[in-house]
């Protein structure tokens, strides 16, 4: 089968130098992982939701209050999107959602990091291909009133995607 093996400390922030031996009566192959988004471009903006835009998840009827950014794609590329929060403090459930704009009255969602998740690493989306035009991205906790710092990460296969907050 394939396995992971994670090197890490046992207490956080402790940095220094290490070898690792893996032996086996099998022949096996051992690979690092990519960093995430290895060989992607990447744009990054930060956010705070505050006391107008903590509005929570869609049942509590103010989604659309939450941050929103805007997503300008060029030309087709695939794309991924991370959030989490910009410094440690209790973990809210998160979600990440991309939406196109359309002549409906809502936005169409294209895209979504999944069910609130409340992992240290924050939320990914999975990798898509978007076609040219302008996204919405909306960033938000599931609960209302969470006020925290947060980072959105977004990783394109193309240059010239654009991301900026909306006004």
């Amino acid at each position: 089968g394939e396995y992971t093996l994670v090197v890490s400390a046992f207490e956080p922030d402790q940095q220094g130098k290490f070898s690792l031996q893996v032996a086996s009566n099998r022949p096996f192959e051992l690979e690092p992982i990519p960093q995430e988004g290895a060989g992607m471009y990447t744009k990054t903006v930060r956010g705070t939701w505050d006391h107008e835009t903590a509005a929570g998840a869609a049942p509590f009827n103010r989604y659309f209050s939450n941050p929103q950014y805007e997503l300008h794609v060029k030309s087709q590329t695939q794309v991924k999107i991370r959030l989490q929060l910009a410094q440690p403090s209790p973990l809210p459930a998160l979600n990440v959602s991309l939406f196109r704009e359309t002549s409906e009255s809502s936005p169409a969602r294209v895209l979504t990091s999944g069910p609130y998740a409340d992992a240290v690493c924050g939320v990914l989306t999975p990798q898509i291909t978007l076609a040219p035009g302008t996204y919405l991205l909306v960033p938000s906790t599931y609960e209302p009133g969470c006020r925290v710092p947060f980072r959105v990460i977004v990783y394109s296969t193309a240059a010239g995607v654009t991301l900026g907050r909306r006004k």
